[in-house]
């Protein structure tokens, strides 16, 4: 059996024991933080099954690409579960977008056919007028949209910002050296075009690791917010993660070292 064949089953296990967990988790309905962080969790779980299912079709690109998005909702996740105010920064975000697609649209005389029923809308223009008062309100409190370097420092995680996520962000901007790497190569003949190349086993190691150290780190924070410390009920997905790392330990002689945030 393949190295990727044999990460399979630990991982699905991993996973499936995290779906388990957060079947018995209980949500306060009139309490926002914990539906946001509820909102988050369920992301997470969603994108932790699609790079999932990358890893079964052998495919990195895609599953790089997607561990990027699970890493940026796990610092929003980690930044809801500790301070309630957060969710404010997240609005500003989305009416800031809001604003610029407004503006476009209603100022700046934008031909797109996407937005063109906004065009000439007076309702558009007043929405554009109330999303800039909101957005004025919220500066003056200092929020204001974040950067993602800053949703990362705010959570604590600068370290996987400078690390893991600047590889990850390699792997899913275009970058001439990962272009060349996967999809350039010279033979006898010339250049070679190539794609869906088979992953390898550093791809499979990093990418495995990640989801299921991160995922696992989700659930045990919305645990945290939910029930209070001592985190408790964890013991089996624990276990999960160390029959992972023990495989890869085996198999290559050493496991992968993600730091504190890939533990449960």
């Amino acid at each position: 059996m393949s190295f990727l064949g044999k990460t399979l089953s630990p991982l699905r296990s991993v996973l499936d024991e995290i779906h388990g967990i957060v079947k018995e988790l209980h949500f306060d309905p009139s309490n926002h933080q914990h539906l946001l962080g509820g909102a988050l969790l369920g992301r997470i779980l969603e994108v932790a099954e699609g790079i999932y299912t990358t890893l079964e079709r052998q495919d990195s690109a895609c599953g790089f690409i997607l561990l990027r998005s699970l890493l940026e909702a796990y610092v929003d996740l980690i930044n809801v579960s500790t301070d309630p105010s957060y969710v404010e920064f997240m609005n500003a975000a989305f009416l800031d977008q809001q604003c610029v697609l407004l503006e476009a649209a209603v100022e700046k005389g934008s031909k797109s056919p996407f937005i063109a029923s906004l065009s000439g809308s007076p309702r558009a223009a007043e929405q554009l007028e109330e999303v800039r008062s909101t957005l004025k309100q919220l500066k003056e409190r200092q929020i204001k949209p974040l950067s993602v370097r800053k949703r990362f420092e705010r959570a604590g995680q600068l370290d996987y910002y400078y690390g893991p996520y600047a590889h990850l962000c390699w792997h899913s901007h275009n970058n001439l050296n990962i272009l060349e790497g996967n999809h350039l190569r010279s033979t006898d003949a010339g250049i070679e075009l190539r794609a869906f190349i088979s992953i390898d086993d550093d791809d499979v190691v990093l990418i495995a690791d990640t989801v299921a150290g991160i995922s696992s780190n989700c659930v045990a924070s919305v645990k945290k917010l939910l029930e209070g410390e001592p985190v408790t009920g964890l013991e089996r997905l624990t276990e999960g993660l160390g029959n992972l790392r023990d495989l890869w330990h085996k198999e290559r002689g050493a496991a992968p070292n993600q730091g504190p945030a890939a533990d449960a």
